[in-house]
């Protein structure tokens, strides 16, 4: 999967310049919350583009992207009923999630929490809840209409007979590894499109597409020549989901507070 930090208009060209990058967004990052060694610090600009730092005492041991637009993300309705950790990372856990619409289960997915260990715990309880969901493209083709969108439907899905609001997903928690892969691949028609820029002065796309589980935002490298798709368009897009609870469940209190 391309680097997710693209989709928040960080251009960056190796490991090296994006460490450098995000080592200067964490000087101005804020606590959210901690206990003890472990803490979780955000970074969010006027754009929304946003990323979390978790820190076990003064080391950086993860990061996650994240998108908090000043309207607010898309809600879906999910249950969880168990915490799922990614195999080599404390902090890069979420859910399995039965995604529901009017109280019934549409379809599954897996999706990564923006923070994840402070609210390990809570997810361990059975629980239904609103989650904001943000994805993170791998891959954004758009189609004019409906039309062409199955036309050429089989150049990009192997033949896979995806309909114009399909959604599967790729990756699940594994029930035995616990190897995490929160990503699906689906396609909805665009609502509305954007074309943000950072307060690093990087340009990213932000569309927003209705698929089976919902409306979800999407964001994708802002690319040579490319162009804010119009509504009405039918997205296809691979993609990496984080997520963050709404309310926020109670977590570890902030050191001090």
């Amino acid at each position: 999967m391309g680097s997710p930090y693209a989709c928040l208009g960080f251009d960056v060209e190796g490991r090296g310049d994006l460490d450098a990058t995000l080592a200067g967004l964490l000087e101005h990052a804020v606590l959210e919350n901690g206990q003890g060694e472990a803490r979780h610090l955000r970074w969010t600009d006027p754009s929304g583009a946003s990323v979390a730092f978790h820190l076990d005492g003064d080391r950086v041991t993860c990061r996650t992207p994240f998108f908090e637009p000043a309207g607010g993300l898309c809600r879906w309705q999910v249950a969880t009923s168990r915490p799922s950790d990614q195999e080599g990372c404390a902090h890069c856990g979420g859910a399995d999630c039965e995604v529901r619409a009017y109280g019934e289960m549409v379809t599954a997915a897996a999706i990564q929490w923006l923070h994840y260990r402070p609210y390990r715990e809570w997810l361990a309880q059975e629980r239904a809840y609103e989650l904001e969901v943000v994805a993170f493209a791998d891959d954004l083709a758009v189609f004019r209409n409906e039309d062409v969108y199955r036309e050429m439907l089989p150049w990009y899905c192997d033949g896979l007979p995806l309909s114009p609001e399909g959604f599967i997903p790729l990756g699940m928690f594994g029930k035995a590894t616990h190897e995490f892969a929160a990503t699906a691949l689906f396609a909805g028609a665009v609502t509305s499109a954007e074309m943000p820029c950072n307060s690093r002065g990087g340009r990213f796309r932000r569309v927003r597409v209705a698929t089976l589980p919902g409306v979800i935002d999407v964001l994708a490298p802002a690319e040579p020549m490319s162009d804010v798709p119009p509504p009405g368009a039918i997205a296809l897009v691979r993609a990496w989901l984080v997520g963050r609870p709404v309310p926020v469940p109670p977590g570890p209190a902030i050191a001090g507070s």
